[in-house]
């Protein structure tokens, strides 16, 4: 092994304080050195949780229920009622194998998307995104967050976004649910 100056030095002051020959003082120098990488990349490697498919959590359950009506034959938009006022939901629902994908983004289509604008501005209603994430098919959380809040924390061209940075602005919005909606559909009539 190879030693800089300074670790020359460190050395030159083990052979010193330790009476030992040069090659002694090396030797228990790499050593320590070893011990303390060793030690420093346990610190910085973090411990991942074991992949069960269950969420590391315990089990939450939804605080809210919100029912969606289907618009007329286009997939993915819903009205329903939130906050006192009828209001177009653009939906996405996404099925994850593991709880360490559940906050994965969620790609909506654009086709769904602006029918969902259009429907909103047909029926003069305001627009929401709405989000659910399940966890080997179980509920696992939801988020119904305004078109406006969703464009400013979408990421790539129309992923909704479930970073930690995103779900604090969508807890943090006062006309957004988040975490804890589950959603309902309707039956077409």
């Amino acid at each position: 092994m190879r030693f800089n100056e300074q670790q020359l030095a460190e050395i030159a002051l083990i052979q010193e304080q330790r009476s030992l020959t040069r090659k002694s003082a090396a030797q228990f120098y790499s050593r320590q050195l070893k011990k303390r990488q060793a030690e420093s990349a346990k610190e910085m490697k973090p411990t991942a949780p074991a992949k069960t498919g269950k969420p590391e959590e315990p089990a939450r359950k939804p605080t809210a229920r919100i029912e969606l009506s289907p618009v007329a034959e286009i997939g993915g938009v819903y009205t329903t009622q939130h906050g006192g006022k009828k209001v177009v939901v653009c939906y996405v629902a996404r099925n994850r194998a593991t709880a360490d994908d559940r906050f994965d983004t969620l790609t909506i289509s654009e086709k769904r998307f602006e029918a969902a604008q259009k429907s909103a501005k047909t029926l003069a209603l305001e627009m929401f995104v709405g989000a659910q994430v399940n966890v080997a098919g179980r509920w696992d959380s939801g988020w119904l967050v305004t078109a406006k809040l969703f464009k400013q924390t979408k990421c790539g061209e129309l992923d909704f976004n479930l970073s930690g940075v995103a779900r604090a602005a969508y807890a943090a919005d006062q006309e957004s649910q988040a975490g804890n909606v589950r959603f309902e559909i309707k039956e077409a009539k």
